[in-house]
Order: structure tokens, then C-alpha cells, then sequence
């Protein structure tokens, strides 16, 4: 009894390791989101700032900011938003491949776990690998068959 309690232990031990790891592994994708973001940031920061002195240039030499001027700014804004996708996709990306790692980790540690514990006996059928979750099932259907056959 005391060995298979110290084995439940371990289990129980296995599975909090699992968690773990998959929780850590959440911390990390969200931290590589954070970073993407903040490169997202730092390249939107620039564009304004270039779009800011294209502006400032333009109104300087006098030329209205319409026609080609404002095409040039346009072509900026899309330049931006492409160097800024392209400085986050990599964060995003490792965020997102960590994420999908993580979750298979769990499930795969979380099954082994329960089998081993089944195979020890812990949910009920006392032999080990004999064992079942439902191991009391027979009589919960015996007594719907009763309650059922007598009309309840």
C-alpha cells in the first residue's frame, strides 16, 4: 500500500512537471509576442518619423502635399507596415511554433501519467493493469436497470 502510494506520488509528480512545462512554455511565446511587438513599434516609430520629415520638406519648398508628394508619403506608409511585418514575423513565428510544441508535451505527459497510474491500480480493480475508471460501472447500470424496470 505504501509503495503504491509513493508511486501515485510520482505520477502526481510527472503530471505537476508537465504543467509546468507547458505553462513555462506559454510564458515564453508570450514574451516572444511582446517582442515582436515592440519591433513593430520601433519600425513604426521610424516611419513616422521619416513620414514627418517628408511632410516637413514638402511644405518647406512650398509643394502642396497632393499628387505625387502624397503618393511618395503613401509609399512610405506601405514600406513601413512591410519592414514592420517583417521585423515581428520571426518572434510571432517562434511564439506560435513554441505554443504548438508545448501543447502535444502536455497531452503526451498528462496520458502517460494516468496509464501508469491505471496500471498500478489507482482507479480502482486493486490488480495492477486489471484496473478501470469505470471500474464500479456494473453496478451503476444494475441500478438503472432496476430503477428503470420499475417504472421510476
Amino acid at each position: 500500500m505504501a509503495a503504491q502510494a509513493l508511486g501515485l506520488l510520482g505520477l502526481l509528480a510527472d503530471s505537476a512537471a508537465s504543467v509546468a512545462g507547458f505553462m513555462q512554455a506559454q510564458k515564453n511565446a508570450k514574451a516572444l509576442n511582446r517582442v515582436g511587438r515592440m519591433e513593430e513599434e520601433r519600425v513604426f516609430e521610424y516611419g513616422r518619423r521619416v513620414i514627418g520629415s517628408q511632410r516637413a520638406a514638402y511644405s518647406a519648398s512650398g509643394v502642396t502635399l497632393e499628387g505625387t508628394p502624397q503618393d511618395v508619403m503613401d509609399d512610405t506608409v506601405r514600406l513601413m507596415l512591410q519592414e514592420a511585418t517583417r521585423a515581428a514575423l520571426p518572434y510571432f513565428q517562434k511564439a506560435a511554433s513554441i505554443k504548438s510544441q508545448a501543447i502535444p508535451k502536455l497531452i503526451s505527459g498528462l496520458a502517460g501519467a494516468t496509464t501508469q497510474a491505471a496500471g498500478r491500480g489507482a482507479f480502482g480493480g486493486g490488480t495492477p493493469g486489471q484496473s478501470s475508471l469505470l471500474g464500479g460501472s456494473k453496478y451503476v447500470g444494475e441500478g438503472w436497470t432496476v430503477a428503470s424496470m420499475s417504472g421510476r
